[in-house]
């Protein structure tokens, strides 16, 4: 669910996806392709998983903080 929400709310609206994982999840309405070990193979993977853990990291410190 979390990741079609992602792929709906894009500003600029995708027409394919990368899954670092071995499955692609129910419902994804793009054309998709998963890819196990997808960080270490895919630069576009590797870098929206970096992107994905500053702004996780940047939440729970904002948690910590309450």
């Amino acid at each position: 669910m979390a990741m079609n929400r992602a792929i709906e709310g894009l500003e600029q609206k995708a027409d394919f996806a990368l899954i670092d994982g071995n499955k692609i999840p129910v419902g994804i309405k793009i054309p998709a392709a998963a890819i196990v070990k997808g960080d270490a193979k895919s630069m576009s993977i590797a870098a929206a998983s970096i992107l994905a853990k500053v702004a996780r990291d940047r939440l729970m410190r904002e948690y910590d903080e309450k």
